[in-house]
């Protein structure tokens, strides 16, 4: 009622032109109708069509055409043969399938960027990029990098123990911002299960390295994957990478154990009189790096009892846990319980997903290594 023009097109039963008039004919060719202005006229009209293919400036589209002149005796002589210069032309403008709208949206925005005029405001961001550098996610974090071109900085590198890993996007708020992990927050772990995995864990140890000191921060990697971390061997973060899988290899594994047991203790020792927690020096933090948890399981499940209870107290003792699951079924109870956030990537099943994000979500954009739902209460891609 609050609608002053009307346009009727074609419609499914005749009866709906009401709206315009009662009684019109149904329209029968596509951009046809009828158009009811404020006072209650009625005009048919015929929409234009813009389609078809461009057609250059110098090539005018007309139907070829003869002229005769006609003689005394009745026999015809040609005068004159126009001949229709724009079809080769319409027939290059078709094969590149540029049709008369996109052209002139195209020369619109070429207008708008020579004349600098200011665009409507968008209620939307493109998807996420399929390739993201890490060079470009540290340079936008503004964190400074204690390791550049070779060299170890002099600066003092930021104290904030977080890991920037690529872009998040946020389509409710129409934000798109850096993924951050901040390991001082919650219960200081993380947890990456799915396909692609090896994408996010590279990124994730790269971003710390060169973030912070080897006297801020030290890894201890467990690889029974691939082999994916064995190029972190020689950082100077590193501590070891164990693959408890080799022959030989499973001491190490135990060495390692009662090494973290030793810090646990020695870092969360209580005063007689206060009775409080605290670290008489300032300790790097631990990284212990679990690529394949259910090996781990699977051989050493007495070695993975022992590592409950660095899950469990562990940011206590500034020492935090990074586990790796091609399946979420495949990271016990008494892990995942205690991990509050986690990068869930290319899955299986809708089921999956599910158990894992805590509701059902979408399918991702695009299958690429690294693309996954942020679980930290709302899921984002």
């Amino acid at each position: 009622t609050n609608v002053g023009w009307r346009i009727a097109l074609k419609v499914a039963k005749p009866e709906e032109l009401g709206i315009i008039e009662r009684g019109l004919p149904n329209a029968v060719r596509p951009g046809q109708g009828y158009l009811r202005s404020l006072n209650g006229d009625v005009t048919e009209f015929q929409s234009g069509y813009a389609g078809l293919p461009v057609q250059s400036d110098s090539a005018v589209a007309t139907d070829e055409y003869t002229i005769y002149s006609i003689d005394s005796d009745g026999s015809y002589t040609k005068y004159f043969k126009k001949i229709n210069t724009a079809i080769e032309q319409a027939d290059k403008a078709e094969a590149s399938f540029e049709t008369e709208e996109i052209f002139i949206v195209n020369l619109l925005k070429q207008a708008k960027d020579e004349m600098h005029v200011r665009s409507a405001q968008r209620i939307y961001l493109p998807p996420l990029r399929k390739e993201i550098t890490l060079d470009d996610v540290l340079r936008e974090s503004g964190v400074p990098l204690i390791f550049e071109r070779g060299k170890w900085k002099k600066e003092n590198p930021s104290d904030r123990l977080v890991a920037f890993l690529g872009d998040v996007d946020m389509p409710q708020a129409c934000l798109q911002e850096l993924l951050q992990v901040d390991f001082e927050e919650r219960d200081g772990h993380l947890w990456i299960v799915g396909t692609g995995k090896d994408t996010a864990l590279t990124s994730l140890v790269m971003s710390l390295a060169l973030t912070k000191t080897p006297e801020q921060l030290q890894f201890y990697m467990l690889e029974l994957g691939a082999g994916e971390l064995h190029q972190f061997e020689k950082l100077p973060h590193t501590g070891a990478v164990i693959n408890p899988l080799i022959s030989g290899e499973d001491e190490r594994l135990k060495r390692l154990i009662r090494l973290l047991d030793v810090e646990m203790k020695r870092r969360t020792l209580r005063r007689p009189r206060s009775g409080k927690n605290v670290i008489d020096e300032k300790h790097p933090s631990i990284f212990i790096v679990i690529n394949n948890f259910a090996e781990l399981q699977t051989n050493y499940p007495d070695e993975v009892s022992d590592l409950t209870r660095l899950i469990r107290d562990g940011i206590k003792a500034n020492i935090h846990m990074i586990v790796t699951t091609s399946r979420g079924p495949e990271l016990i109870r008494s892990f995942a319980s205690n991990i509050a956030r986690r990068l869930v990537l290319q899955l299986a099943s809708r089921d999956e997903y599910m158990d894992l994000v805590g509701r059902q979500v979408k399918p991702m954009h695009v299958e690429v290594p690294g693309r996954a739902y942020w679980v930290d209460g709302n899921p984002l891609e």
